[in-house]
């Protein structure tokens, strides 16, 4: 069948929360809400693979193990797939933990979770309860979908998206629209460190989180203080120079980092290549124009021009437009993460912020300072 959820004794493999509609033809089991203990009560979810050898014949007619690949199986003895000595099982109740994980810190709320083929695969949906809102009217709702599978057609992975997960075909087209679409928040294949992976990605998404929820409270705060186009001005070019368009040469913190006079070296800093100088020119144009339709578009919802938050949102526009992802792998992670709320190039977006939230302390440190201080 289409949906492939497994079904035993009865009881199709496939939850989903009532207010939400049906599961696919009316199968599955409507709850009020989706975690651990749900989960875990269906033995689907809760039976264990194992790695078992694989025996060759002698010719002697004794066994040896082969040495070369193992057998997946699932608690019953069933074989799911073949796999090579050095993967490592991931249990449903494993990823089932690492979400309920995963929500507890953030307040995503999972939607639906099933189990497929047999039980070599698995999901579990999630998204934020209420959406979420920075600012006055920005609203950031997707769903992630949280995978895996015990016969290597999945590592363990999230992808965000606009599909709801209901089956085995919504779950391949919400694989497929996050490989075309890039939403991909993580990947971990199945090898002996996987966990240490997974631990540190648990700690990636949770602060990145963690951070979010901070900017939507100061978000709203930064809707309220005025910016004077001379500020405006003064943080779109130092959000150009620095963050956008930055020089390739040395930066200032290398520099600090390896002890070099940064008074010596001032000559130097201002060689910025032609190339990097028009970049520039032409980005801050950019972010002038943005800036301005930012204040049009708000002086018609909200009769207001010129507030701090609107200045993170001219920024905003411009990075979705360009960017690239810094630093590790665990912490690229947590920035994907923050990309499914943030729509997009989380890391820039996120320096851009505390940018626009450093200059508007500095500009009103006796007003605004302790609202805004980490």
């Amino acid at each position: 069948m289409a949906h492939n959820l497994v079904s035993a004794n009865g009881k199709t493999a496939f939850y989903y929360l009532r207010p939400d509609g049906e599961g696919w033809h009316k199968l599955g089991n409507a709850v009020d809400k989706i975690d651990a203990s749900v989960l875990m009560a269906d033995p689907s979810f809760a039976g264990l693979v194992r790695k078992v050898p694989y025996y060759i014949r002698l010719s002697d007619g004794t066994y040896a193990v082969s040495g070369y690949a193992n057998a997946v199986v699932d608690a019953k003895g069933t074989e799911l797939a073949s796999a090579s000595l050095d993967y490592e099982v991931f249990q449903a109740a494993e990823v089932i933990s690492f979400v309920e994980e995963v929500c507890f810190e953030t307040g995503l709320q999972m939607k639906t979770a099933g189990m497929l083929a047999g039980g070599r695969r698995m999901w579990i949906m999630t998204t934020a309860p209420d959406g979420f809102v920075i600012g006055d009217s920005d609203e950031h709702m997707k769903y992630i979908g949280f995978m895996n599978s015990h016969d290597g057609t999945l590592n363990f992975c999230a992808y965000g998206g606009c599909i709801r997960i209901v089956c085995e075909n919504t779950l391949n087209m919400s694989v497929e629209y996050g490989e075309r679409k890039k939403t991909s928040v993580f990947s971990i294949r199945h090898t002996r460190n996987m966990r240490d992976s997974v631990l540190e990605t648990k700690i990636a998404i949770v602060k990145m989180m963690k951070k979010f929820k901070r900017m939507q409270e100061v978000s709203q705060a930064l809707s309220t203080f005025p910016v004077s186009d001379y500020l405006a001005t003064s943080v779109l070019k130092s959000a150009v120079n620095d963050i956008l368009v930055p020089n390739k040469n040395l930066t200032k913190k290398d520099r600090e980092d390896l002890g070099i006079d940064l008074d010596a070296v001032i000559d130097y800093t201002m060689q910025i290549p032609e190339r990097v100088r028009e970049k520039r020119e032409t980005t801050l144009d950019l972010a002038l124009t943005l800036w301005e339709e930012e204040q049009n578009r708000s002086a018609k919802r909200y009769k207001e021009t010129d507030n701090a938050y609107l200045l993170y949102q001219a920024l905003s526009d411009i990075v979705e437009r360009t960017g690239a992802y810094r630093g590790n792998e665990d912490e690229q992670r947590g920035k994907r993460f923050m990309d499914q709320m943030l729509g997009g190039r989380a890391d820039q977006k996120i320096e851009l912020f505390d940018m626009v939230v450093d200059s508007t302390i500095a500009q009103y440190p006796a007003q605004y300072g302790h609202l805004l201080a980490a």
